[in-house]
C-alpha cells in the first residue's frame, strides 16, 4: 500500500516463499543485493535480487509469534548510480600519454554536460582529479573550462594515443569537450563508472633559427650553390636585459636553433670572433623581399632585430626560422704584372703573354685565350690585335681586373715561305712560276735584288718573263695588308734561286709489227719501244700512235711497262712520264685485227717531253728524225680476171718505179698505177727505196667466186616425134 506494506493472512500451517514481481518495480529501482544484513530480522531485506524470492517461511497456525504470523519478510529496493572522472595532467613531452613523473594540474574547472545543459561543475584537486558521481544511466560529455587553465597551458592536440584509454587524453583542444560518455547505472565497470576521461595540458614553446651562409656574390640573398658556414657561435639574448639565455654553434650545414622558448622578446647575436678567417657579416640587410632568404644581422653589433615569440601562436609568430646571416670575404686590391712583352705566334694569328698576381683574392680568369700555370700565369691563343681582360674573382661583387692591349701581329709580318727555294731549269726554257706563302694579313712582293730595287710583282705567285739563260736569283718580302699598318714589311727578303743547266735529251722510238702479211680476220701485235740515249733524265714524255682506220683495235689489249695508254677514235695516246738517262727503255704493246685488203700503215711518234731533244722536234711528223717510226702490213688483194686495182704512194716519193716479183725491170712508173696481174709488187724512188721506211709489198692473188671467162661450146639440136605430137 501507500506505506509499502503487504500481507498474506489466513494461511494454514505450511512452508511458503514470497516473490516480488520485478516488472512491477518503480523505474530505476532494483531489489537490493544486501540480504539479511544487520541483526534485526524485522529491518533487513530478505529477497533475492536475481529471482525476486524470499527465503522459505514456515507457518505454524497453532503456534504463536512469528511462527504463526511472520511480519519480517521485507524487501529493500535500490536505485543504482554511475560516475565519470578523472584526471588532468601536464603532458611535458606533449605525446598525449600520461608518463611517469608528469605532474597533475590542480584548479582546472570541468563541467558535466548532457546535450547543451550543464548538469554539474567540479574543479581538479591537488592530485588533478575530478569526479561526477550519482549519475543515472545516460549519455554525457565533460568540458574543460579553458579560461581556468594555468597561464601558458593549452589542451593537447594529441587525443586517444598510446592504446591505453586510462592513460590518454580525451579532450578536444578547440572545443574543450571530451567524447560522448554513455553511463549504464545498472552495468558494471567503466560502463557504470568511467574513470578514464582524462585531459592532457601542454605548455607550447617557440623557437628561433636558422642559417649562416657564405654570400659569394655579396648580394645579401641566399642564392643557389652558396654554402652554409659551420662553427659560427650564436647567442640568444633577452631583448630587454641583453642577458645571454642560450648559446649554439652552426652545424655542418650552417644551421642553428634555439628551441623551448617561452613567449617573449629575444635577439640573436653572432659571436664575431668565431667567424672563419677573413669573413665578416654582410652589410646587405633585409634585401630581396623574402625574409627567409635575406640577412638579418648588423655587421657592426652582430645583433639581429628583436624577435617576438608567441608560444601560443602559429607560424613564424611561434617558430621563427628566418633569422639568417650572410658572411662575406672583403675584397683586397689585386696587382697584375706582365713578366715580359706579348709574343706573337708563328702564324701571327694569335699572341701569348705571361703575368704574375700580387694580393690574389680568388680565381684567376681571362676572357680570351687559354690560361695555364700558377703565378706566374701564361695565356696563349689570344687573337692578334685583341685586348685580353684578366680577372681576379672572389665573388660577383669582389672582382679585380686589368686589361692588356694586345699587339697587332699582322703589323710585323714574318718573311714569306717559299714552296721551292731552289729550282733547276733547263737553259732555254721559260722561267718557272715562283710560289710563296705568308701568314696573317700579308701579301708577297718580288724583287730582283736583296735590298732596295723595284717591285717586280705582287702576289703569292710570280712567273718571270723571258727564258732561262743563266743562274738567276729573285727575292720575296712580305707586306702587311692590314689596313692599320699597310707600310709594314718583313725584316728581310728570302731568295728564290733559279739554277740554269744544259739538260737536252735524246729520245728514240721504234715501232714493230709481229706479222707483215696476214689475212682478213687475223690478229696482229703492235709494239712501240722508246728509250733515252742521252745522259740526262727525260720527263713529261708522251707518245701518239695513229693506227689505220682500216683495222680494228682490240679493246683491253694495252700492256705498258710504264705510264698509261688510251685510245680515242684511231689515235692512241701513251703518257709515259719519266725516262731515265743512259738507255732507260719503255714499251707498249697492243693488238689489232685485219678487216680489209691492202696495205695498212701505222705511225707512232714522241709528241711531248719537258726537255729539248738534241736531234728531234716532238710531233712534227718528220720521218727523218729518230722519234718517229712508221710500219705496215699487207693483206693480199684478190682480183678476178679482167679486174684491176689502183695503188699509189705519197707524192713525197719521186721518180717512182714499180717492180714485180723481185724483178729488175720496171713494170710501171709513177706515184699511182693500175695493177691487174697476180704477183708481188714493190717500188723504188729517187729519195726512198722500198721496203725501207716501212714500205710493204702489194700482193695480188687470184680471186675466189669469180665469174668464168666467156667460152664457146658447140651443141646439136635434134627433132624427134613423141606420142604423135608435132614438134
Amino acid at each position: 500500500d501507500a506505506s509499502g506494506l503487504y500481507s498474506f493472512p489466513n494461511l494454514l500451517s505450511g512452508t511458503y516463499q514470497v516473490k516480488i514481481v520485478i516488472t512491477s518495480l518503480p523505474d530505476s529501482c532494483v531489489i537490493s543485493s544486501k540480504q539479511n544484513q544487520g541483526s534485526d530480522d524485522t529491518k533487513d531485506s530478505d529477497f533475492s535480487p536475481t529471482t525476486g524470492l524470499s527465503q522459505v517461511v514456515t507457518i505454524d497456525a497453532k503456534g504463536t509469534g512469528i511462527v504463526k504470523d511472520n511480519p519480517t519478510v521485507d524487501a529493500g529496493l535500490f536505485t543504482p548510480k554511475g560516475s565519470i572522472g578523472d584526471y588532468v595532467w601536464k603532458d611535458q613531452n606533449d605525446n598525449g600519454v600520461q608518463d611517469s613523473g608528469e605532474p597533475a594540474v590542480a584548479g582546472v574547472i570541468v563541467q558535466l554536460l548532457q546535450g547543451a545543459t550543464v548538469l554539474a561543475t567540479d574543479t581538479t584537486d591537488a592530485n588533478g582529479l575530478y569526479l561526477f558521481p550519482n549519475l543515472l544511466s545516460g549519455t554525457y560529455q565533460v568540458k574543460i573550462v579553458v579560461s581556468s587553465l594555468p597561464a601558458g597551458c593549452v589542451i593537447s592536440t594529441k587525443k586517444d594515443l598510446g592504446g591505453d584509454d586510462t592513460k590518454d587524453s580525451d579532450f578536444d583542444p578547440t572545443t574543450g569537450l571530451s567524447q560522448l560518455v554513455t553511463i549504464n547505472a545498472f552495468g558494471t565497470g567503466t560502463a557504470k563508472d568511467n574513470p578514464t576521461v582524462d585531459g592532457a595540458l601542454f605548455s607550447p614553446k617557440g623557437s628561433i633559427g636558422d642559417y649562416v651562409w657564405k654570400d659569394l656574390n655579396d648580394n645579401g640573398v641566399q642564392d643557389s650553390g652558396e654554402p652554409g658556414v659551420k662553427g659560427v657561435i650564436v647567442q640568444l639574448l633577452n631583448a630587454t636585459t641583453s642577458a645571454v639565455l642560450a648559446t649554439d654553434t652552426t652545424n655542418a650545414n650552417g644551421l642553428y636553433l634555439f628551441s623551448d622558448l617561452s613567449s617573449g622578446s629575444y635577439q640573436v647575436k653572432i659571436v664575431v670572433t668565431s667567424l672563419p678567417d677573413s669573413c665578416t657579416i654582410s652589410t646587405k640587410q633585409n634585401l630581396g623581399g623574402d625574409d627567409t632568404k635575406d640577412s638579418d644581422f648588423s655587421p657592426t653589433t652582430g645583433l639581429s632585430q628583436v624577435v617576438t615569440i608567441d608560444a601560443l601562436g602559429t607560424g613564424t609568430a611561434k617558430d621563427n626560422m628566418t633569422i639568417d646571416a650572410a658572411l662575406v670575404v672583403p675584397c683586397i686590391t689585386t696587382s697584375f704584372t706582365l713578366t715580359g712583352a706579348p709574343v706573337c705566334s708563328a702564324d701571327v694569328q694569335t699572341y701569348s703573354l705571361t703575368f704574375s698576381v700580387t694580393g690574389k683574392n680568388g680565381a684567376i680568369k681571362v676572357d680570351k685565350g687559354v690560361l695555364s700555370g700558377n703565378n706566374p700565369y701564361t695565356v696563349t691563343g689570344i687573337p692578334s690585335g685583341a685586348s685580353v681582360r684578366i680577372v681576379d674573382t672572389l665573388s660577383a661583387i669582389c672582382v679585380q681586373d686589368t686589361i692588356i692591349t694586345g699587339p697587332n701581329c699582322n703589323c710585323n709580318p714574318p718573311v714569306p715561305i717559299l714552296l721551292a727555294p731552289s729550282l733547276t731549269v733547263c737553259k732555254g726554257d721559260t722561267f718557272p712560276t715562283l710560289k710563296a706563302t705568308v701568314v696573317g694579313l700579308a701579301t708577297v712582293e718580288w724583287f730582283s735584288q736583296q735590298a732596295g730595287g723595284v717591285v717586280l710583282a705582287t702576289g703569292l705567285n710570280y712567273k718571270p718573263s723571258g727564258v732561262v739563260t743563266a743562274n738567276t736569283v729573285f727575292y720575296a718580302q712580305a707586306r702587311s695588308t692590314d689596313p692599320t699598318c699597310p707600310t709594314a714589311v718583313s725584316t728581310s727578303r728570302v731568295p728564290a734561286t733559279i739554277n740554269a743547266q744544259d739538260c737536252e735529251i735524246d729520245l728514240a722510238l721504234k715501232k714493230l709489227i709481229d706479222k707483215k702479211v696476214v689475212q682478213i680476220g687475223d690478229t696482229l701485235t703492235y709494239t712501240i719501244k722508246v728509250w733515252n740515249e742521252s745522259a740526262n733524265n727525260a720527263s713529261g714524255v708522251s707518245v701518239t700512235d695513229s693506227i689505220a682506220t682500216s683495222v680494228q683495235f682490240i679493246t683491253g689489249s694495252f700492256v705498258s711497262s710504264r705510264g698509261t695508254a688510251s685510245i680515242t677514235g684511231s689515235v692512241i695516246t701513251w703518257n709515259i712520264g719519266n725516262i731515265a738517262a743512259s738507255g732507260d727503255t719503255v714499251t707498249l704493246t697492243y693488238r689489232i685485227k685485219a678487216i680489209q685488203e691492202g696495205i695498212h700503215y701505222n705511225t707512232a711518234q714522241i709528241c711531248a717531253a719537258n726537255e729539248g731533244d738534241v736531234d728531234s722536234t716532238p710531233c712534227n711528223n718528220n720521218e727523218e728524225e729518230d722519234d718517229i717510226d712508221r710500219q705496215c702490213f699487207t693483206v693480199p688483194i684478190k682480183l678476178c680476171p679482167t679486174e684491176q686495182v689502183e695503188v699509189s704512194v705519197p707524192a713525197k716519193y719521186t721518180n717512182v718505179q714499180w717492180f714485180k716479183n723481185g724483178g729488175t725491170t720496171p713494170v710501171a712508173t709513177g706515184n699511182a698505177v693500175l695493177l691487174s696481174d697476180v704477183g708481188t709488187y714493190t717500188f723504188t724512188a729517187s729519195n726512198n727505196t722500198c721496203p725501207a721506211e716501212g714500205c710493204c709489198p702489194i700482193i695480188i692473188v687470184p680471186g675466189t667466186n669469180c665469174c668464168p671467162v666467156d667460152l664457146c661450146i658447140p651443141f646439136t639440136i635434134k627433132q624427134t616425134k613423141k606420142a604423135g605430137k608435132k614438134l
